[in-house]
């Protein structure tokens, strides 16, 4: 795992979780821990169909943070399932009922840091406004539209996998897995 710290916060957060440590998230009796997101979410390179990328976003609150837009899609998958270790058959399962989901992000969220995240939407645009984004060389807009999203309120975690990489981005910090 190769972490570049853009954010001083995440430096330390980020060592720690590299050094072993096992922190979480949130404060809540029912929280996922960080490693536990990250062993869920890298199977994300494993999936059958590695044409496009994956974007998962988890927040917490009582609606969606300012800036995910819902792509509708017909058949909509199913929501409101746990993240779980079957997270990637879930993925899977959307993707076979209806190609188009993998044109979005994947939006994994919880009203409280007491709740678990369960997937609340499959394909949404990411576009925060106004928030204020680290200055890194340009990856591609998927890349650059996570680090956006993972500076604004409410957004806890934004992942991305590649066919090739897996990234995680929390305010603003950035790791390579």
């Amino acid at each position: 795992m190769k972490t570049t710290a853009i954010a001083t916060s995440a430096i330390s957060n980020r060592m720690a979780f590299r050094m072993g440590s096992r922190w979480s998230i949130s404060k809540g009796n029912s929280e996922l821990l960080l490693d536990e997101i990250d062993r869920i979410l890298l199977r994300l390179q494993d999936r059958a169909d590695r044409q496009s990328a994956v974007i998962v976003c988890l927040c917490t609150g009582a609606t969606l943070p300012d800036g995910c837009s819902p792509m509708p899609r017909d058949p909509n998958p199913a929501t409101g399932m746990p993240l779980a270790d079957n997270f990637l058959t879930m993925v899977e399962a959307a993707i076979h009922l209806n190609a188009a989901v993998h044109d979005g992000a994947i939006i994994v969220s919880r009203s409280t840091t007491a709740d678990d995240y369960r997937i609340a939407g499959w394909s949404y645009r990411l576009h925060p406004l106004g928030v204020h984004v680290p200055a890194v060389a340009n990856r591609g807009s998927a890349f650059n539209s996570c680090l956006a999203m993972s500076c604004a309120p409410g957004v806890d975690r934004v992942y991305l996998a590649s066919k090739t990489e897996l990234f995680s981005f929390r305010q603003g910090g950035i790791t390579q897995f």
